[in-house]
């Protein structure tokens, strides 16, 4: 039987080539999990990526991990808003599912949804059946 496993991250994307970690932490104090910037191999990656995910884990209860991510990047609410401000800079909630044998349950409480209002990100899912 394979399990349901799911990664949350949270990701600052940017194709302007002078952005860099350096400036990211002058707005939020987070260390990333990933950074990689422009073209860093050739062609790719196609923007800039600073990401910051929570480990990966096979809970069918999606929005318990989710909250926890929220609730730790919305103490830097005021700093990813001046970020978007100052920088021409995406932010993404990605959540990436690979479907087992168990359904997992996404949803999209007000802890998610007003802080995605708030910083102006987007949520974007990918489901894969492991099956």
């Amino acid at each position: 039987m394979s399990q349901t496993r799911t990664k949350i991250y949270f990701a600052i994307k940017s194709e302007d080539q002078n952005i860099d970690q350096k400036t990211i932490a002058q707005y939020i104090h987070l260390n990333p999990t990933k950074f990689e910037l422009m073209y860093a191999r050739g062609l790719i990656p196609k923007c800039t990526i600073w990401e910051y995910a929570i480990p990966e884990f096979t809970s069918w209860d999606i929005e318990t991990e989710l909250n926890e991510l929220i609730l730790k990047l919305s103490t830097y609410e005021e700093g990813l808003k001046r970020l978007k401000n100052d920088w021409k800079v995406d932010f993404v909630i990605q959540i990436v599912l690979r479907i087992g044998e168990e359904t997992p349950s996404l949803h999209f409480g007000s802890i998610v949804t007003d802080f995605v209002s708030k910083v102006g990100a987007q949520i974007d899912c990918d489901i894969y059946n492991e099956k």
